[in-house]
């Protein structure tokens, strides 16, 4: 009765210590005193802790939750550095390469024999964490030590932005913060006082749940995917305001989840193994609870997969609000009639593709198919919203007026301002800067030149493609500046106009005319 008033409040480890000492009172009581009266009580008062292991289950969980957003929280949500000095090996199975150095690599028995050990856990990176390395990148291409002497004096060698570039180049990263080792660890753990817990009730003669054919295993196994599903969502969810991240360290958080994604099948057979060592897994049971231990480590996988994803929307999300305050700050009382033509893109241009080269440097961490989706995503989102302004329809635009005379093109000129018009409607938001009001050939061919710099940027990055983001604008752009342009709208040109300019829209065509 002690016990049980005590564990409510308690900890995990508690809650084991506790069991294990009650464990050993009762063995120590067979052999003492054979014939206690208090072992015929022992079924009643274990039926009044029927539920002990779902509660030890949610304090897991709960714990779990907290010590992961401790550690988020006093985390500097920047990528591990790579100590030159290799780090100490935690344990070498007997029969690994790394445990006999004797044994001959050639020798096909051992070579076979070999093949299903584990590689040797390292003491800071367990479960494969180390081999999760950033390839170096400067600019968001690969480095070498030939990029650095370039023409630009600022970058030949000797000088400090030589210096610089090369130690960043030869600086090795890890993909994950100094958090992710520590929230593995403690989700390792966590599994192993949850299984001496179980296990010990087991011995109190507890009898589990009818519908867990696995016994303690299937409960350790609950036990680790609940634990990895709320660390996962504890790191998505380790800031208050989203306010609070950039761009770097909203990927770090991204990267720290998909890096725990890959650490969960060495995490699940070295939790195994060591099940397998104490005798956790009885032999009737071996192969269902293997079978069940994919099972959960499926659904572990999917629940980090679930958050990678809403992270990464949250990096597109902070991008493009960063993108949209912007263009609204540059361009609120942004006149487009210009008395001259410039030779350098507008300033609004230059400041997005500033942020875009700090935004793009943030990403190394990821994997190529997400750094390449964000790059599109942004560049899209800029095109769109250049697009908007130039040819979305302009509050103060007058509706055109038709009589029975006008030609059918005019018809089909009207047609689509009356769909342009709900289009916009539904399309605009407060938020966003309205359509131009007006704009001249210089303030076109101002344009021009930005979309230029937009397009040469995107070709710079590496991903291929990411210039087509712009195809729309540009032939917007190019088809305004175009002497033959009344000549191409007629109707009989539609195919030659059509192959001049492809992703021209007849609709925006008149907003802006």
């Amino acid at each position: 009765n002690l016990l049980r008033q005590r564990a409510i409040g308690a900890s995990l480890a508690e809650l084991a210590r506790s069991s294990c000492l009650m464990a050993c009172f009762r063995s120590t009581l067979k052999v003492v005193h054979p014939s206690s009266t208090t072992r015929r009580f022992d079924k009643e008062l274990l039926a009044m802790d029927v539920d002990i292991i779902m509660t030890g289950l949610k304090v897991a969980q709960e714990e779990q939750l907290k010590i992961t957003a401790k550690l988020v929280n006093d985390d500097r949500k920047e990528p591990m550095r790579i100590l030159r000095r290799s780090n100490p090996v935690l344990s070498s199975p007997r029969g690994s390469p790394a445990f006999d150095h004797t044994t001959n690599s050639t020798d096909n028995d051992s070579s076979t024999n070999n093949k299903h050990i584990p590689p040797p856990e390292e003491k800071n990176q367990p479960f494969g964490l180390s081999d999760l390395k950033q390839n170096n990148r400067i600019n968001g291409n690969d480095s070498s030590e030939e990029d650095h002497d370039t023409l630009d004096p600022n970058y030949q060698r000797g000088t400090l932005r030589y210096i610089q570039n090369m130690e960043a180049s030869q600086t090795s990263l890890y993909k994950f913060s100094s958090c992710l080792p520590q929230i593995i660890r403690s989700i390792h753990a966590r599994a192993i006082t949850f299984a001496a817990f179980a296990l010990s009730q087991e011995e109190l003669g507890q009898v589990f749940s009818s519908n867990n054919t696995r016994g303690v295993a299937g409960y350790v196994l609950d036990c680790v995917e609940e634990c990895i599903a709320v660390a996962a969502i504890g790191m998505k969810e380790g800031f208050d305001h989203l306010t609070e991240l950039d761009v770097a360290k909203a990927v770090q958080i991204t990267s720290n989840i998909a890096c725990l994604q890959s650490a969960l099948p060495r995490l699940y057979g070295t939790l195994m193994r060591g099940m397998c060592h104490v005798g956790i897994l009885r032999a009737d049971q071996l192969e269902e609870t293997f079978r069940y231990a994919d099972q959960t480590l499926k659904g572990a996988d999917k629940k980090c997969d679930s958050e990678v994803g809403a992270m990464y929307a949250l990096v597109y999300e902070i991008c493009r609000n960063k993108i949209d305050n912007l263009i609204n700050f540059s361009l609120q009382n942004f006149n487009w009639v210009a008395k001259s033509a410039r030779k350098l893109p507008n300033a609004y241009c230059e400041s997005l593709i500033e942020y875009m080269k700090f935004a793009f440097t943030s990403l190394s961490s990821m994997d190529d198919g997400s750094r390449a989706g964000l790059h599109f995503s942004c560049c899209g989102h800029i095109a769109e919203r250049l697009v908007i302004l130039l040819s979305g329809r302009s509050p103060t635009a007058k509706k055109l007026n038709i009589n029975d005379e006008d030609s059918q093109f005019q018809q089909q000129l009207q047609n689509a301002n009356s769909k342009a018009m709900m289009d916009d409607n539904n399309n605009l938001d407060e938020d966003i800067l309205p359509p131009m009001c007006r704009i001249d050939a210089f303030g076109l061919k101002n344009l021009s030149i930005d979309v230029a710099q937009f397009e040469t940027f995107a070709n710079s990055t590496g991903v291929p493609q990411l210039g087509e983001c712009f195809n729309e604008l540009k032939g917007l752009v190019n088809a305004m500046l175009d002497k033959d342009l009344p000549l191409l709208l007629q109707p009989e040109n539609e195919i030659a106009r059509r192959r001049k300019y492809p992703y021209l829209n007849l609709e925006k065509v008149y907003n802006i005319l």
